[in-house]
């Protein structure tokens, strides 16, 4: 609920300042690290980064986006792999 209720200040990017780093893939892990500390100052265990792909996917497909569609946004291959991301 914490993250939903963030501001969107980019159509595309949660996190607009950290873009260039979520671009470098040598650099990517770095968002991670920086996650977790902010989870940890707000007393959020149990969860990660990675999470908001769950999030995402999960969020998208209540929208009614379908399972190819969310698939290319995530950039996956395949359509199997998209569906362990959505939990109804």
């Amino acid at each position: 609920r914490l993250i939903a209720g963030l501001p969107r200040r980019h159509e595309r990017w949660v996190f607009p300042d950290q873009a260039a780093i979520a671009r470098d893939q040598t650099q990517r892990p770095k968002l991670s690290v920086y996650f977790g500390r902010i989870l940890r100052r707000l007393g959020i265990h149990g969860k990660s980064f990675h999470c908001l792909r769950h999030t995402f996917a999960t969020r998208r497909s209540a929208l009614g986006d379908s399972i190819d569609e969310i698939r290319a946004k995530m950039g996956h291959t395949s359509a199997a792999t998209t569906a362990g991301y959505v939990h109804a």
